[in-house]
């Protein structure tokens, strides 16, 4: 019996192996324990993200923005303002970006290549959300906080979809 603590959740259980038996050898990809979506990686359990529902054999790239490089104008004695024109440069070449991963990306399965190349799905998400917020001196818990918040994810959204819409163009 082995014991161990789930650090985040300061509780016990225990295992045990009760019988080990060969069965063979097999390429194994999916890893995810299916109850609490987790894995171990070199001695790391791991959660799998689930933002982004796939299909069979799909696969997601993603990125981040950093919106704490999305102010303009901080000076220290006065607060910033949102830098749309450079947030709408970011999402464009960041989509690019993306959509090029797909198509240099080496896949571990023809499988993978062939539906992640039919669907092309990316995933852009953001981060330093709390810096920009300081930056704007805007409070995080503040409904301002939430007005710009949704301002400024519709805005990612649709500048990406537009680019979307032109790369589907080309490709």
């Amino acid at each position: 019996t082995r014991r161990r603590t789930r650090h985040s959740f300061k509780d016990y259980f225990s295992d045990l192996v009760v019988t080990v038996e060969r069965y063979g050898q097999e390429h194994v990809y999916d890893l995810t324990e299916p109850s609490t979506h987790s894995m171990v990686s070199n001695g790391i359990i791991v959660h799998q993200c689930g933002e982004q529902p796939l299909l069979p054999y799909e696969s997601c790239n993603l990125g981040a923005i950093n919106l704490a490089r999305m102010v303009k104008n901080n000076h220290k004695e006065t607060f910033g303002e949102v830098d749309w024109e450079k947030i709408a440069e970011t999402v464009h070449q960041a989509a690019h970006f993306l959509d090029n991963v797909i198509d240099m990306n080496r896949y571990p399965l023809p499988e993978f290549e062939k539906m992640t190349k039919g669907n092309r799905k990316v995933g852009m998400g953001v981060m330093g959300w709390a810096d920009m917020l300081v930056q704007l001196g805007i409070s995080y818990d503040s409904e301002e906080a939430l007005d710009v918040g949704g301002k400024l994810m519709s805005f990612i959204r649709e500048e990406a979809r537009y680019t979307s819409i032109e790369l589907a163009k080309t490709r």
